[in-house]
Formats: structure tokens, sequence, C-alpha cells
């Protein structure tokens, strides 16, 4: 009897043991899984947050760095209680960056923009939240794609080497930007912006270089934030239209 027993309870876990490692295969997460394992402030300006990134593929598939876009809002908490939309924008301008390998990394610099969506001081909200998303393509697990930092910067040698020194001229007549002196990259190098308006939605974006003249005819009247940026350095201008 004490036999029957003891050979039982051995079948009974080895099949739970079975059973275990079959839920765990069903919940493997098996495709693209994107993570942003850590976010750095390099500059706080009263229109403009610029941090830097990295972004992790801990799934098992590979994924296009030119399909990752990067949303970013400020909040009162870290929990995201309360929340503003702060711009965002795809990470790959000049569709050139490659891939994220599955268990690689990839890292980046990216612009908010608090003040550009209306009156959401630091004091008030004092946290970042970046949520990280692909198009056209899909994850496998969308739970795990939001990190929160709190908006601070911790001062080193190279606290500013992300931003760019530039001249961005306005031209009101033209509706026209017209970008010059850019630090970053050769100046034949294509610079790519974006255009948000005053709700933090993304208006327009394109290519643009030194020294050409852009035009932003297919906006109203309004005020807009232009962030410029070519892949290594950003920058960023308000316009009113």
């Amino acid at each position: 009897m004490m036999k029957s027993l003891r050979t039982i309870s051995l079948l009974t876990g080895f099949f739970l043991f079975l059973s275990l490692i079959c839920v765990n295969t069903l919940q493997a997460c098996t495709g693209i899984d994107l993570i942003i394992t850590k976010i750095t402030f390099t500059s706080l300006e009263s229109d403009t947050y610029t941090y830097t990134y990295e972004i992790k593929n801990i799934g098992t598939e590979s994924v296009p760095i030119s399909e990752i876009s990067l949303q970013n809002y400020v909040s009162t908490d870290a929990q995201g209680t309360n929340t503003k939309a702060a711009g965002g924008s795809k990470i790959d301008f000049n569709g050139s960056a490659g891939i994220i390998a599955a268990g690689a990394s990839y890292t980046g610099t990216m612009g908010a923009y608090p003040n550009a969506v209306g009156n959401y001081p630091l004091h008030a909200y004092p946290y970042l939240i970046v949520d990280v998303f692909i198009y056209p393509g899909t994850e496998c697990n969308n739970t795990n794609n939001r990190i929160t930092g709190k908006i601070e910067v911790i001062t080193t040698d190279n606290q500013k080497q992300h931003i760019a020194d530039a001249a961005v001229n306005w031209n009101t007549d033209t509706k026209s930007f017209l970008v010059n002196h850019w630090s970053g990259r050769k100046a034949s190098s294509i610079l790519h912006y974006n255009v948000f308006n005053t709700s933090g939605a993304l208006l327009l974006s394109g290519n643009t270089s030194e020294g050409q003249p852009t035009p932003l005819s297919a906006i109203q009247s309004g005020t807009y934030i232009i962030y410029l940026s070519d892949g290594e350095k950003v920058y960023s201008k308000k316009i009113i239209y």
C-alpha cells in the first residue's frame, strides 16, 4: 500500500513538472520584444528636455530600427496618475541604423517638449514617461514598453555632447526655416526634422540640410516646435506661424 502511494506521489509530481514546463513554454515571448532599459537626461531647458536612452530587444527576432518610435509624457508622479504628451518621433531618421538583433541593445538621443503642449513646468511635472513601440511591425509583449525617470541632470563632463550648436532662422514671409552652423556631423549630412503642435502631436516630418530653405506650408497659424537631429545631436526651436 505504501509503495503504491509513493508511486502515485512520484507520478503526480512528474506530471505537475511537465505541466509547468508546458505553461512556461506557452507563455514564452517568441518574436520582437522591446524594453527601454534606461534614460539619462543630458540637458534641461524650458522648452526641451534632452535625454539619452537604451533600448534592448529581449525577444527572439531582430527588429529594424527604422520601425521604432518613442513617445514622451511628463507626469506629476512616477505612477503616471496625471500625464501630458510631450512629443515623440521615430529614432532612425535616415533608415540607415540597421537592426537590433535578439538580445542586443541600441542607444540614442531624444528630446521631450513639455511646454510645447501647454504650461507644464518642471516643478509640477517632475517625471518623464517614455513609451517605445514599433510600426508596422508588432511585438509579442506590449506590457513592458514603458520607463519612468525623474527629470534631473547628473552633471558630467560630457553633459551637453548631444546638444547641437546651430542657427535656425524662421522666415515669417516665406513660412520656411533655414539651418546654418550645425555643429554635428559634416555639413552635407541630412538633418531630420519633426514639427509638433501645442497638443504635442506630430504634424510634419522630413529631411533638410544646412543652407536649404525648408517651407512648412501644410500647417495653420499657431505656435510650434521644430525638432532637428542628425542622428547624434539634436536642436529644437519654437516658432510662431
